[in-house]
């Protein structure tokens, strides 16, 4: 009798640690997946600011090489440039709160701290832009001006691109897509989303010429 009493103590022992493990286990797993939760937020959530400051400075160089289109009117041409000058300054300010100046212990010392260091080069690429439309940069090596501030957008995009990798976040959305809607799951490129393996596209004339066969059977 005392031996099994001394078993169903040891085999409840046993059962207890169990169920403290186990309980231990899923509390690790509970924090360690809202820990996960909360690192994928932030992650989302930078990449979002990043994208809409992204998103203004385009806009702003934009509107910086139409300006330099030969039929606009030269006054409103140079009040539009200053304009333009002061929207790109205040975004390259912006910028250092998301993608901050590489510290150096010699670099620019004198200035504010923000400034102080090597600027990011996303930063540079709108500096540039803002000096090139005051005539500090000349825009030698290009045929005109707005070719010279075409390029710095075209760099300036693909430096946040990099960053932010919008096709890896197409991927995601893509698997997402995939296990919400099992009809998607045999659908390679998820109605268009990802790139085909075997289809290039054709280019903007080709989209052109469909949109002008489609325009001509509406009528």
């Amino acid at each position: 009798m005392t031996e099994t009493i001394g078993l169903l103590v040891s085999i409840s022992s046993i059962l207890v640690g169990i169920a403290a493990a186990t309980t231990a286990y899923l509390a690790y797993r509970i924090s360690a997946d809202a820990h996960s939760l909360e690192e994928y937020r932030a992650v989302s959530d930078w990449k979002k600011d990043l994208r809409a400051w992204a998103n203004s400075g385009i806009a702003a160089l934009s509107d910086a090489i139409y300006l330099q289109s030969p039929d606009a009117e030269l006054m409103d041409r140079a009040n539009e440039e200053r304009r333009c000058r002061c929207v790109i300054s205040a975004i390259v300010d912006q910028g250092r709160l998301l993608l901050p100046n590489i510290p150096d212990s010699h670099w620019g010392i004198e200035k504010a701290p923000a400034s102080r260091g090597f600027r990011h080069e996303a930063l540079d690429y709108l500096v540039a832009a803002e000096r090139v439309i005051s005539g500090r940069l000349p825009s030698t090596g290009f045929p005109s001006r707005s070719h010279a501030l075409d390029s710095l957008r075209k760099g300036f995009v693909s430096s946040v691109s990099q960053m932010i990798d919008p096709a890896g976040d197409n991927r995601t959305i893509a698997e997402l897509i995939r296990r919400v809607h099992k009809d998607r799951e045999a659908d390679p490129t998820v109605g268009g989303l990802l790139p085909s393996q075997h289809d290039i596209p054709g280019g903007a004339e080709y989209v052109l010429e469909i949109a002008k066969a489609r325009f001509q059977r509406s009528y």
